[in-house]
């Protein structure tokens, strides 16, 4: 989505650690439960781990019946998002949106749950009649639905005004994600070496973006050195455990006839997506199917996964 910073693992687990003892301390410090929602929901991202959503979740209900807030508003729409809840999305950022219209990041939200719907006009027009400022944001939620609408020229442009807002505030991780996003729009049209001087900058401001390394590997790929691309997805997969990177890794090892390596990926990714689909989560029901469908097997499996999501 219109993504924000990646936090370092350790900066996570601080904050929880931190807000887990203020609301100790303070059972009604509502805010501390919205802000310990916000860490568990990173958590989530960085773990790929489902408990990690139901704790956030938990505390975020703990602080609305507190008392309604915006933080908790927000983050309780950020974990639909996540989730692939997104009709849930939508209520949630309306109802933080009534709270704080000014905040542009809930453009960003709702382009990203309508463009996850296929609501494609509802979301350019959800950018188009914004009134506030072309900020980072604004001009990311932009881009987005120019990649949806298969312009891509135009969705370069806005994520180049979004790196240049980023760059304004001196926001180095939202910049470089900018410039990740720019590139990735060369790479899906065919310019895959006009790409690596826009991750060249990206690296500079954000050298251990996870979406970079990402890149790095499409461009290696598309230049034609998938060995190369398969040992950097597969070093991604081991290191993060996204099960989503395994299973592109398998994708690339089995089209390489790498069989052994092939099969270790598929096992890992199936075992991930299946984590959270036993956790009664919907987000990993398409990206199961779609591997079946890759490795050729489990079709009928397949395609009650796809109905059901």
């Amino acid at each position: 989505g219109c993504a924000g910073p990646s936090p370092s693992v350790q900066e996570i687990d601080h904050r929880i650690s931190y807000y887990q003892d203020r609301v100790r301390s303070e059972p009604r410090l509502y805010p501390a439960y919205a802000l310990l929602g916000a860490a568990y929901l990173d958590k989530a991202r960085c773990a790929h781990d489902p408990v990690w959503l139901a704790r956030s979740r938990e505390v975020l209900a703990r602080s609305m019946e507190i008392q309604p807030n915006f933080d908790a508003m927000k983050t309780t729409a950020a974990v639909c998002n996540f989730s692939h809840r997104f009709e849930d999305a939508l209520r949630w950022i309306d109802r933080a949106a009534g709270a704080m219209p000014e905040d542009t990041s809930l453009v960003a939200m709702r382009v990203e749950a309508l463009l996850a719907l296929g609501r494609v006009v509802e979301a350019q027009n959800a950018v188009t009649a914004s009134e506030l400022a072309d900020d980072f944001y604004v001009a990311a939620a932009r881009g987005q639905v120019a990649i949806a609408m298969g312009r891509l020229d135009d969705a370069r442009v806005a994520f180049f005004d979004s790196a240049e807002a980023a760059r304004a505030q001196k926001a180095n991780q939202l910049q470089a994600w900018a410039l990740v996003m720019a590139a990735g729009t060369l790479i899906d049209s065919g310019r895959a070496a006009n790409a690596k001087r826009l991750l060249a900058s990206a690296r500079t401001l954000d050298p251990d973006s996870v979406d970079l390394a990402i890149h790095d590997a499409e461009v290696l790929e598309a230049n034609g050195k998938p060995e190369s691309a398969l040992a950097k997805y597969a070093d991604l997969a081991n290191d993060s455990g996204d099960p989503g990177l395994h299973a592109k890794s398998f994708a690339l090892a089995k089209k390489l006839s790498r069989r052994t390596d092939a099969a270790a990926h598929f096992k890992a990714a199936e075992s991930g997506f299946q984590k959270a689909i036993d956790a009664a989560e919907v987000y990993t029901l398409e990206a199961m199917a779609m591997l079946y469908l890759e490795a050729g097997e489990s079709i009928e499996r397949a395609r009650l996964l796809a109905e059901e999501n």
